[in-house]
């Protein structure tokens, strides 16, 4: 199976950060070959099929929207596609010559500082499951910003959450 694909890279938290990786596909070895990467950013590493060994994808990175691994599951060793990462929402805050970071893994409700009036923002969606014989999860969407805001607004932020792998009963 291939690599997964690269991630993007963000500078909002203030480091050159990688996210969003696709997961690495699976592969049937008759030796003792490795298995394909997942992507920069987060992607999981898919499974890989040797004699007597049959592996799963293993997850997405949590807090990255990376992808999950593909596994390489047969009818006698089913073994499900690894756990897509979780998303991440990251609202820089700038006020005179300082930056605060403000990160989400979750869903909860974020009110505005007083002094502020714009913020920066980088959301990143959950990735997709690995598959069950295959390929990796794709990697969860991102986006970047800047918005005007008012002190005292207040914001539901809501993190996607990583797809489950794909999983075959015999």
């Amino acid at each position: 199976g291939g690599a997964g694909g690269a991630g993007i890279y963000s500078t909002i938290s203030g480091a050159n950060v990688a996210y969003a990786g696709g997961g690495g596909g699976s592969v049937n070895a008759p030796g003792p070959l490795s298995n394909a990467p997942g992507g920069v950013g987060g992607g999981g590493t898919g499974g890989i099929s040797t004699p007597g060994q049959v592996k799963r994808g293993s997850n997405g990175a949590i807090g990255t929207g990376g992808g999950g691994g593909g596994s390489f599951g047969d009818a006698a060793i089913p073994e499900p596609g690894g756990l897509g990462g979780s998303g991440v929402i990251i609202i820089k805050v700038s006020q005179s010559q300082t930056n605060t970071f403000a990160t989400f893994q979750g869903t909860t409700e974020w009110t505005v500082p007083t002094g502020i009036t714009s913020i920066d923002y980088l959301v990143v969606g959950g990735g997709g499951g690995g598959a069950y014989h295959g390929g990796g999860g794709g990697a969860g969407g991102a986006r970047t910003g800047t918005i005007p805001v008012s002190p005292g607004d207040t914001f539901t932020v809501a993190v996607g959450g990583g797809g489950i792998g794909g999983y075959s009963v015999p």
